[in-house]
């Protein structure tokens, strides 16, 4: 609930998470590859983890490509093939899917990230919710807790981002303003000095 309710203002905490995730993973099939084994598999996994998780922090549209690729597969997934079995062509279609969406994510940063925290985050709710009350086997009472909470969850994150915009356009007006005010005093001092060369010249 929290995802779905405040998935931009957690996104760089999201993007470190599934950086090191999916650098951990990297690093164990690495390791596997190349037959390590032992403290080798641990430092090699750990290295592989931090250095993805720093990347995904620092690197904004790389970390938010990377966690929207995960929570969009993760979510397509879990409401599509809930109680089926998953095949390979579905899994071809949810990946396509994921990277469609993950790359658009990169281009438009807040309004897609606010979209799908606010999908995935719903969707995993509606999963514990249903878990809890017993109604594991209910599709569409876990499909209409998910939707419910996705669309409270996108206009809760759509109005406090649209809060933060019209902040920014204010101290962007105001630094205009302050910048205009500068210049037209620059122009009066310098209408002044203007002023005073020509009454010396008429003096002379």
């Amino acid at each position: 609930i929290l995802i779905s309710f405040f998935g931009l203002k957690l996104v760089r905490v999201l993007t470190t998470i599934v950086g090191f995730v999916l650098g951990a993973g990297i690093g164990l099939i690495i390791s596997n590859v190349l037959g390590w084994s032992g403290i080798t598999v641990a430092i090699v996994t750990l290295g592989c983890a931090v250095v993805l998780a720093a990347l995904s922090f620092f690197l904004y549209r790389m970390g938010v490509f990377l966690m929207v690729f995960v929570t969009v597969f993760g979510a397509a997934t879990t409401i599509i093939c809930a109680g089926n079995n998953i095949t390979n062509m579905m899994l071809i279609i949810f990946v396509a899917v994921a990277l469609v969406v993950a790359i658009l994510s990169a281009i438009f940063v807040e309004p897609l990230v606010i979209v799908v925290t606010a999908i995935c985050g719903a969707v995993n709710a509606s999963l514990a919710i249903v878990a809890a009350t017993g109604l594991e086997g209910n599709l569409l009472i876990m499909i209409g807790i998910a939707v419910a909470i996705s669309i409270v969850g996108m206009i809760i994150q759509f109005m406090m981002h649209s809060r933060k915009i019209g902040k920014r356009e204010k101290k962007q007006a105001a630094i205009i303003k302050e910048q205009d005010s500068v210049e037209s005093e620059v122009e009066k001092a310098r209408l002044v000095l203007d002023d005073f060369e020509e009454d010396d010249e008429t003096d002379e």
